[in-house]
């Protein structure tokens, strides 16, 4: 896998092994970022939240293209320590917190990494609108979007997400067999 934009564009970075984790792919990394440039033009004072981060490449995209901070959570060890290995080799260490937890059990006591102004959520298809659902509303209660938040939803076609109250439907593009869904928090 490679960053396909910013400061380390072409740099490769490891994905875990196995089938546990299901990196995004160079091509719909790209496709986000180019759509995300259109909603979100500076990178330069975002905070960015990667749940389900697997090997790191939504958030690492991120600060390659100038995001401020990125905030990494991934639960599985093996994933996770693939995670730790491209942050080091990027050497990007005081622009990410990482932590080993599910994102649903995830404190979000320390103020300093949030709010959140870009989400990336990319869980495990099979129960991914349900989970995410869960999340959406984790991060409300928490109150770590910031207003006018962006959030980036991978999953199959056929998980259907509910909405919680606050956020919007922007747009949806399919890649294969992977859909997009962008959505936007306007406040609960």
């Amino acid at each position: 896998m490679k960053i396909t934009g910013g400061n380390w564009n072409g740099r490769i970075i490891s994905a875990p092994e196995g089938l546990v984790t299901r990196p995004t792919s160079d091509l719909v990394r790209g496709a986000i970022f180019n759509t995300l440039h259109f909603m979100i033009p500076a990178y330069k004072d975002l905070v960015v939240l990667d749940g389900f981060a697997g090997s790191g490449a939504l958030g690492l995209e991120a600060l390659s293209r100038g995001a401020h901070h990125a905030v990494m959570v991934e639960s599985d060890q093996r994933a996770f320590d693939v995670l730790q290995r491209n942050v080091a080799m990027l050497d990007c260490k005081k622009r990410v917190t990482l932590k080993r937890v599910d994102l649903l059990s995830l404190s979000f006591t320390q103020r300093a990494y949030n709010p959140f102004n870009l989400v990336f959520l990319d869980p495990p298809y099979e129960y991914s609108a349900t989970l995410v659902h869960k999340v959406l509303l984790h991060l409300v209660n928490s109150k770590v979007l910031a207003r006018d938040a962006f959030i980036v939803y991978e999953h199959s076609p056929d998980q259907v997400l509910e909405l919680p109250k606050g956020f919007e439907f922007i747009k949806e593009k399919e890649y294969g067999s992977t859909l997009v869904t962008y959505l936007q928090y306007k406040g609960a």
